[in-house]
């Protein structure tokens, strides 16, 4: 059989495990995933795309091009497909690898691609000669001695898997290397972007007091994302309470946003009754988080259960504030500890009291912080830096 040149032609499928249209998070890697197909390929109408339902439709986003980096693209061009990743039927094996045979496709980008997940099964029957897959989240809890021995030989004799696994961080890359049993060999790690142009470290003199009732003069410690146990919002509550209950601070105070519903009542316990109640605002999903951050003294992610390399941290570190994160692996790696921000015991609320409390009393420090945080973002961690490796990245993995 003669052997394949890495010039052929390349037909990419864009696949998600979501439904169309889920939007938040979801959709930069959306963008990113198509536009880097779009890079790769001949023509536009060697990218199809495909989501676990259809049921909304269309890609909204794809409304959005032409734009000045694809002018010429016509985006009823490319298919959308309905693909449920964990659909074991035979009946959609058959049709899908059919729509994928039809279409020539012969590489996929994936999202969150396990190991023998039945769609891989039915990609490789359609004719990809190379899955490469992106992970936003941890593969596995971390494993060794013989639980770890027995996760290698179980992927070395899996028939359908991947053939390569990106991560945003470090310490996501090793659940799937000391978790799930990949070799190292067939992972690598691509960092988050964030388009510095959308942010600012200029302030906006008394934006929060217009809009949070926040006095000027605090010091305003920020943290936006969800509410789940995991994030460890109670853990900055109760850092906050310990501030000022027990440490007599009355020039600290934290914002909160990215509450929804009756969401904060959940962390009453920590702080209501108290003092404490006048020094904390949740500020609910907001749409001028760009404006809120510049005018903040500095951030915190105090998440307990795993977080990877949230971009958030991007978007707080590129307007200027300093970071307060929790240690846990891939989000200590969003900064440089004593240079651009602090890590802190995770789950120690005292801790992170403490480190509120050192920023607090340094704005000296504050201030060679903010500008350590905005040029570490500048120099690798910019939208154009993620595209750039992703590109490398697919270009790499796409040969045969």
């Amino acid at each position: 059989m003669p052997k394949e040149s890495n010039d052929q032609r390349k037909v990419i499928l864009v696949a998600l495990h979501t439904p169309v249209n889920t939007g938040y998070a979801i959709e930069p890697l959306e963008r990113l995933f198509f536009e880097t197909a779009l890079e790769l390929v001949a023509e536009p109408r060697d990218v199809l795309l495909s989501y676990a339902d259809l049921s909304t439709g269309r890609p909204r986003w794809l409304d959005d091009y032409p734009d000045a980096r694809f002018p010429d693209l016509d985006t009823d061009q490319i298919r959308v497909l309905e693909a449920p990743y964990r659909d074991g039927s035979e009946a959609f094996h058959e049709r899908f690898a059919g729509e994928l045979r039809e279409a020539g496709v012969n590489c996929v980008i994936g999202f969150d691609l396990q190991v023998n997940l039945p769609v891989i099964r039915a990609m490789r029957k359609g004719g990809a000669k190379r899955i490469a897959t992106y992970w936003g989240a941890p593969m596995s809890s971390l494993n060794s001695g013989l639980k770890l021995m027995m996760k290698r030989i179980e992927v070395a004799f899996r028939r359908y898997q991947p053939d390569h696994y990106l991560f945003e961080s470090i310490g996501m890359q090793d659940t799937a290397v000391l978790g799930r049993g990949i070799p190292r060999k067939r992972t690598g790690i691509v960092r988050l972007g964030v388009d510095p142009d959308k942010f600012t470290t200029r302030t906006t003199e008394g934006y929060l007091e217009s809009e949070f009732n926040i006095p000027d003069e605090r010091k305003t410690f920020f943290y936006a994302g969800h509410m789940e146990a995991r994030k460890g919002v109670d853990i900055i509550v109760q850092a906050l309470a310990h501030v000022v209950n027990e440490l007599g601070r009355e020039d600290i105070h934290v914002l909160i946003c990215g509450n929804k519903g009756n969401e904060a009542e959940t962390f009453d316990k920590y702080y209501k009754g108290t003092k404490a109640v006048d020094y904390l605002t949740f500020g609910g999903y907001r749409s001028d988080i760009a404006t809120i951050l510049p005018n903040c003294y500095a951030s915190i992610i105090a998440s307990t259960g795993w977080d990877s390399f949230p971009r958030s941290s991007l978007e707080m570190a590129v307007s200027g504030l300093p970071l307060l994160v929790s240690n846990l692996p891939g989000l200590n790696e969003t900064v440089d500890p004593g240079e651009t921000g602090f890590l802190f015991e995770t789950g120690n609320y005292k801790a992170l009291a403490q480190r509120m409390v050192q920023l607090a009393d340094d704005p000296a420090l504050r201030q060679q912080m903010s500008r350590a945080s905005v040029s570490r973002v500048h120099a690798s961690f910019t939208v154009s830096h993620q595209r750039e490796n992703f590109r490398i990245a697919m270009q790499r993995i796409f040969k045969w």
